[in-house]
């Protein structure tokens, strides 16, 4: 009476069967059946059957509880659950109070390379960038971020950050982050976007506005000023043959023209950075080109003891590039590397393949390496740590690297510094 059919056609059967049989198909076990109120509405719920006697008597209890709440959220869950895998976009919900990952798709596998089961032993600390942590990024502050969105104050949280893959790579992302519940608990639902190529567009459009402005002001100064270089250095030259007698004061002299003199190829230096990228590519092994650049730096290294190691795992280092623009690649890193080391100094170039078509080279020293602020600022046109140079190395080492559609990025090596380029074997 108390259930729809065709619960209740056999309901009684099951006891009389236990009765006559013994055979007990739903005594002492949880069944999951529809209930039926007054009102003629059903609902699903749990019920356990027990046997037990009373002034011997023969008698049978029902336990029922209903499930209506837990049926309606794994409806939702499957429902949900579709919606993630369905989903393109990366689709995070984690705990409102663990931070642990409860619930990740498919979108945000692929794309950190990680396995569902490694994503939901995470937070989303994990998967933050060695500069946020650097910055003291903990689970603290995070959990301040999340305190409006807790408290009802605010809706939804939007932020852009990068994420880290599992092979340490960076990609950036827009986050949009909202708190619901999960299975009856609170939550919070991340929705990623990866916006890397957008920001990847506006960083070369930012830059190609920057170069335009930069190569106009040191054309113009390099042309109004070469003459005047050429007469000083005239008049010194002049000068320098009436002071053969006067050791101290033709010392002066040269000073000037050493001074002149880097002033002019701090002109060109500029006037190049500035200018297009002309690559002539071929395909070269990757190993010979950082080898001529460190032949290159012989004299420089002449008074310090650095050694360099590598690492090449057997990695098929053929790519496609610019012997000499890339030489000039390696050259940059490896004269930062070579000021920075102690005595004795050591820079190791590590290579792996990725995906059979990428492959990844990464020098790191064993000087001090970068604190979180120079990490940030290493690729900055006329960003510099050291008393002499320009600042432009690694700038130009960044638009190098990006004409052959790889990047360069700074690693996490602690200590020393790190410098990690992906090339394609073919740009």
């Amino acid at each position: 009476m108390l259930m729809p059919a065709p619960y209740h056609d056999e309901h009684d059967g099951y006891i009389a069967n236990y009765i006559k049989t013994r055979d007990a198909k739903i005594i002492g076990v949880g069944r999951e059946v529809v209930g039926l109120r007054k009102d003629g509405s059903t609902f699903p719920l749990d019920l356990a059957v027990s046997e037990m006697k009373l002034w011997n008597s023969r008698l049978f209890t029902g336990i029922v509880r209903d499930i209506s709440d837990r049926k309606q959220a794994e409806a939702r869950a499957t429902e949900f659950g579709q919606i993630l895998d369905e989903s393109l976009n990366e689709i995070y919900i984690f705990d409102a109070t663990t931070l642990r990952f409860v619930q990740v798709n498919r979108g945000a596998c692929e794309n950190l390379v990680y396995s569902m089961d490694e994503l939901r032993k995470m937070t989303p600390l994990d998967l933050m960038t060695p500069l946020d942590l650097k910055s003291g990024y903990t689970a603290d502050s995070f959990a301040e971020l999340l305190e409006p969105l807790r408290a009802g104050a605010i809706e939804k949280v939007d932020f852009e950050t990068k994420h880290r893959r599992k092979n340490g790579t960076y990609y950036n992302v827009y986050v949009h982050l909202q708190l619901s519940t999960f299975e009856l608990k609170p939550v919070y639902v991340a929705i990623i976007l990866d916006v890397t190529e957008r920001k990847q567009a506006e960083e070369r459009l930012l830059q190609a506005e920057r170069l335009a402005a930069i190569g106009q002001t040191v054309t113009g100064l390099a042309h109004e000023s070469r003459n005047a270089f050429q007469r000083s250095q005239a008049c010194l030259e002049m000068l320098a043959l009436d002071l053969e007698d006067r050791p101290d004061e033709l010392e002066l002299v040269s000073r000037i023209q050493r001074a002149l003199d880097h002033l002019h190829h701090l002109y060109e230096e500029v006037r190049d950075y500035a200018s297009p990228i002309n690559l002539d590519k071929h395909v070269c092994n990757l190993a010979q080109v950082w080898r001529d650049a460190w032949s290159h730096l012989e004299v420089m290294r002449k008074d310090k003891e650095v050694e360099l190691v590598e690492d090449t795992a057997d990695v098929e280092l053929s790519c496609e590039v610019d012997w000499f623009a890339f030489g000039q690649v390696f050259r940059n890193i490896m004269e930062n590397a070579i000021t920075a080391c102690p005595n004795p100094g050591r820079i190791a170039i590590k290579c792996r393949e990725i995906n059979g078509s990428l492959i990844e080279v990464t020098l790191t020293d064993n000087g001090p390496g970068f604190d979180c602020e120079t990490s940030d600022k290493v690729f900055d046109a006329f960003f510099t740590t050291k008393t002499k140079g320009t600042g432009l190395g690694m700038a130009i080492a960044r638009r190098i690297v990006e004409a052959h559609w790889g990047s360069i990025v700074v690693g996490d090596s602690n200590p020393g510094a790190e410098i990690r380029i992906t090339l394609p074997r073919k740009s």
